[in-house]
Formats: structure tokens, C-alpha cells, sequence
């Protein structure tokens, strides 16, 4: 699940990216773009359909709002309509992911795998802030120390 609001390049270039990256690729992508930017909900429409044509084996699906009605509205929406879609909801995982942010590759896969072996019905992971030179932000180097062992699932 994504939610996005007026930032169309870091929608694609940033968090659609690493979607499409994914080793794992996810059963559903659903995108709520609650942008007011008319321009931005055009061009994350582009992005959106090329989503579409990388990831065929995904079920993406896409909904528009009326604009400001916040990340919340927009995870509940998206629930709402994976609901909708007949699976049984103990059969899959829900990932939330911003549209500033991005997963590494394995993260879909290493989430499931930890999630089966554990048992877990939630998976919280540890992230990195990365600052505007691309370095890990000195607050989380600190934490990194101590988070050692949940680093692996970023």
C-alpha cells in the first residue's frame, strides 16, 4: 500500500522504483494518490501505467481522492479495496510504503520469510534516514549499533 501526495518524482523515481525492483515482486500494488496538484495526479497517472507494464504479474490498482485527505484516508482506502478483491485476508501481508521512501530488494521477501519462520502476524523493520549527501544520518548511525540484529530486514 502507497499513498502519495504532490510528490510525483520521488513517487517514480524513488518508491515505485524500489517496488519494481523488488526480487519479490507483490500478488497487489495499490497506489492512493491524494495529490490536488492536477499536473502531479496527471503524471503519477504516467507513472502508474508504467508500473503496470513492469510488474504484469502484479494486480495494480489505483485510486484517485479528492485531494488532502491524508496518508490514513488513503491506508484505509486501499485496505478497503484489497478487500474487495475476494482474497482471504489471512492469506496475504499488507506492506506500507511512502512515497519518499524506498526497500531494497530483498525487503518484500525477507519480511514474508521472517514473518513464516517467526510465525509474526506484524513485522516492524528498522530503516535508514539517508541525509542530502546520500550518508546515513548521524541519529540512526547511533541506533544502527544497537539494532544490529533487525538491520537485515530494512
Amino acid at each position: 500500500i502507497m499513498t502519495t501526495h504532490n510528490r510525483p518524482v520521488l513517487l517514480r523515481e524513488r518508491a515505485i522504483a524500489s517496488v519494481i525492483n523488488q526480487k519479490k515482486k507483490p500478488d497487489f500494488f495499490v497506489i492512493v494518490d491524494d495529490s490536488d496538484n492536477p499536473n502531479d495526479i496527471q503524471e503519477n497517472k504516467r507513472t502508474i501505467e508504467f508500473a503496470k507494464k513492469e510488474m504484469p504479474l502484479t494486480k495494480l490498482m489505483s485510486f484517485t481522492t479528492n485531494g488532502s485527505q491524508g496518508a490514513a484516508y488513503g491506508w484505509n482506502l486501499a485496505a478497503e479495496k484489497l478487500l474487495d478483491t475476494g482474497s482471504n485476508p489471512s492469506d496475504f501481508f499488507i506492506a506500507f510504503l511512502d512515497d519518499d521512501d524506498a526497500w531494497g530488494e530483498n525487503y518484500l521477501s525477507e519480511c514474508e520469510d521472517l514473518a513464516k519462520r517467526t510465525q509474526c502476524d506484524m513485522i516492524s523493520s528498522f530503516f535508514h534516514r539517508i541525509d542530502f549527501t546520500f550518508d546515513i544520518h548521524p541519529t540512526f548511525r547511533k541506533n544502527r549499533q544497537r539494532c544490529k540484529k533487525l538491520d537485515r530486514y530494512r
